[in-house]
Formats: structure tokens, C-alpha cells, sequence
């Protein structure tokens, strides 16, 4: 895991070691061999970094948690499902890799909603898109979060130092996220 992190840390391709590390797909110091689904989760180690939650007022309260690794942060990347994604920064400390802040806003229960705000689109015969409620909520990561991320923890990278990742559904968020706001996400996987 480290060898495959660092690679990606290195080029800035965090896709690979986050999406891998969602999977549960290593285990140990090194990768697996070959890939055998079903995964087996690994227990996650007690961290030295923090978990911080708080709730904003965006739509009728939504939460957003960070990962702060517990030395300053060199880069910092963006999430949705971050009730999932942010804890995976313990993952992280126990590698030799520069520290990296994953902040990550939590996702609505209900699936139709969530991919009303992840997904900018036109409505079709079999799914209607909601434009303004995935303006709200671009208006809410890209503007509110950041805001909170850089007065909560006094951080301010540069785009080629931030990322916006997403698996699954907040997948279709990091790659829109990142095509909409190059200048801010200098790479969105």
C-alpha cells in the first residue's frame, strides 16, 4: 500500500489510493497479487491526526467532516460522502507520505436527492435532473467548505497542492467539481 500510495501522492493521482483504499483492497505493506472480491475491511488504527465534524447551515443542516493529520497539511482534497471518505486519513499516517487534509462534506440519505446534487445534467425521458438544487450544492462545496476548511484550519493551498475525489455517485461530483473549477481543484478524480 505504501509503494502505491506514495506513487500517487507523488503525481498528485489520488484516485488510485483512495478508490483502492475504499475497496479494502490492501492490506499490509504491499499490494495484493491479484484482485479477489468480496473484500475483507481492515480495521482502521487509532489515529494521531483528528476527526473534526461540524454542521453548517446549508440545508437545513448539513455536516462536514475533516481529516487534520497531525502535522500541516502539504495537500488538501475535497469529497463528497465524507461521512465515508474523511476517515480515511488514519490510512494515510501510517505512511511516509507528505501529510494530506481530506475534508469532506456528508451526503443526504436519500439516493434521488444525492444525485441531484452531484450530477449537472439535462433531464431525460427516464430521469429528471434538479439544476438548481445542484447549484445550491456546488455553491455549498466549492464556496462554503472551503471558506470553513481554510478559517477553521488556517490552510491555503494552491490547485496543484487540492484535489476533489469521489467514489460512486460522488464520483460524477469530484470529475464535475473538477471541470468547473480548474483553478481551485488542481486535479479531481
Amino acid at each position: 500500500m505504501i509503494a502505491a500510495v506514495r506513487s500517487c501522492w507523488l503525481t498528485f493521482d489520488l484516485e488510485c489510493s483512495l478508490r483502492r483504499l475504499a475497496d479494502g483492497d490492501w492490506i499490509g505493506n504491499k499490494e495484493p497479487a491479484t484482485f479477489n472480491p468480496p473484500y475483507k475491511p481492515t480495521p482502521m488504527s487509532p489515529t494521531a491526526g483528528q476527526l473534526v465534524t461540524e454542521r453548517f447551515e446549508y440545508d437545513g443542516g448539513r455536516q462536514v467532516t475533516a481529516y487534520v493529520p497531525p502535522a500541516p497539511p502539504e495537500a488538501i482534497v475535497f469529497a463528497g460522502d465524507g461521512q465515508l471518505i474523511a476517515s480515511w486519513g488514519g490510512v494515510l499516517e501510517a505512511t511516509d507520505l507528505p501529510p494530506t487534509m481530506i475534508i469532506g462534506a456528508h451526503r443526504l440519505d436519500d439516493e434521488t436527492l444525492r444525485l441531484h446534487e452531484y450530477s449537472p445534467g439535462e433531464s431525460t425521458a427516464t430521469f429528471a435532473f434538479d439544476p438548481e438544487r445542484f447549484a445550491a450544492h456546488e455553491e455549498f462545496f466549492v464556496e462554503d467548505v472551503r471558506r470553513w476548511a481554510q478559517s477553521r484550519f488556517d490552510v491555503a493551498l494552491p490547485a496543484d497542492r487540492t484535489a476533489v475525489f469521489g467514489v460512486s455517485a460522488s464520483g460524477e461530483l469530484a470529475l464535475a467539481m473538477g471541470l468547473r473549477h480548474p483553478n481551485i481543484y488542481g486535479t479531481s478524480e
